[in-house]
């Protein structure tokens, strides 16, 4: 019998503490089998010398660019149709949440500013105005959030999902944001849904957390430590579209698209 558990188990001190485990492996994550026949998974925290800033500004930098990068190269226009595969997500507060697989049809439609973002729709979901207004309004966010991240709004996509706990998901470092979740927990009676600061914070968080998953699948410290990263480093950009300067000096300044 086997049983995923999580334990953390704290680091030596004194004469035994060191860089290496009691049985001969580094401090870090590992697996190990107990005599009742579970497998564990054992997070050891080893003593930390003190962080070099110079280094970890640079490490930081590098990470901020492969995630990036990830979704820059991600494409899914070469499709008409995605299958999303159910599943099992982890997290590290041991629950478990079941996902169910979704085929998904991309709409001919384009939106946004630039008429650049895709519309996927839920097998089976039916077609509406309101989805489309909420497709377009969603779509006028994500291209300003585009701006921040650096990221085209082609490399974006939207999905009208009646399940709207899936707010947002990646696949395969494409990013995908719940056009009905905007629809039915933002816009109504909030006409200004669009461009209410609010309503842009709760997608900028959702962004990173999206382009945290392209370092880390799961939910645990190293997808954590992405997200917060993210957040911080991106934030001098977001704040900007909170303040936008007169059109001219904007358009020099590389500035965000109006509201």
């Amino acid at each position: 019998r086997k049983e995923q558990v999580v334990k953390k188990v704290a680091a030596p001190t004194g004469p035994a503490a060191g860089p290496v485990a009691a049985n001969g492996k580094k401090w870090g994550t590992h697996e190990v089998t107990e005599p009742q026949g579970r497998q564990v998974t054992h997070h050891e925290e080893g003593p930390r010398g003190p962080v070099d800033p110079g280094r970890q500004k640079e490490y930081d930098a590098l990470c901020i660019t492969a995630v990036l990068n990830a979704t820059k190269n991600g494409d899914a226009s070469a499709t008409e149709s995605i299958l999303q595969r159910g599943g099992e997500e982890q997290s590290v507060v041991h629950s478990c949440k079941v996902i169910p697989e979704k085929l998904l049809q991309r709409c001919k439609e384009k939106f946004g500013p630039r008429k650049a973002t895709s519309l996927w729709f839920r097998n089976g979901t039916q077609t509406s105005p309101g989805a489309f207004r909420a497709a377009s309004a969603l779509a006028n966010i994500l291209d300003r959030l585009c701006w921040v991240f650096n990221v085209s709004p082609r490399q974006v996509n939207m999905v009208y999902d009646h399940d709207t706990q899936g707010v947002a998901f990646n696949r395969g470092a494409v990013l995908f944001f719940n056009a009905r979740y905007y629809e039915m927990h933002q816009a109504p009676g909030n006409p200004a849904a669009s461009t209410d600061p609010q309503v842009l914070l709760f997608w900028y968080v959702t962004f990173c957390h999206e382009l945290a998953h392209n370092k880390s699948h799961g939910h645990d410290r190293e997808h954590e430590q992405m997200m917060e990263l993210l957040v911080v480093h991106f934030m001098p950009r977001f704040q900007r579209l909170y303040a936008p300067a007169p059109e001219a000096a904007r358009r020099a300044a590389g500035g965000p698209p109006p509201p």
